[in-house]
């Protein structure tokens, strides 16, 4: 179970408990809104609502080696941004419209993903 499970809560306690009890279980917390560095919680990843998802948090993130995984996830144009960003998962209401995006993004190569990511620079 442990191998396939990971809990997450809007509250620290219960993680660190769970933690304490199993530290091999991956648990991370659940944020809708930031206050300062979320990556320096001692957690193994991020759930963050679609809207906080940012190069910056992410790169801090898996520079301490904590997973972004990130919920609020609903059309293929916020699903590629992620994807570019390098969000490790996705939550989402449409997985079947999610596991297509994922598909045509591994199937670009390098040259093809720096144009969307040019695309999508020029667009904001």
């Amino acid at each position: 179970f442990l191998e396939r499970a990971v809990v997450s809560c809007f509250e620290m306690p219960p993680l660190r408990a769970l933690k304490k009890a199993d530290p091999r279980l991956p648990v991370g917390v659940i944020l809708s809104a930031v206050q300062g560095d979320a990556t320096r919680l001692p957690i193994d990843f991020l759930s963050v609502h679609q809207r906080l998802a940012r190069g910056d948090l992410v790169r801090r993130a898996h520079q301490r080696g904590q997973q972004v995984h990130v919920w609020g996830v609903s059309d293929r144009e916020t699903a590629l941004r992620l994807l570019d960003l390098g969000c490790d998962n996705l939550i989402t209401p449409d997985p079947e419209l999610i596991r297509e995006v994922v598909d045509d993004y591994a199937s670009l190569g390098d040259l093809e993903r720096m144009l969307l990511r040019l695309r999508r620079w020029l667009r904001e």
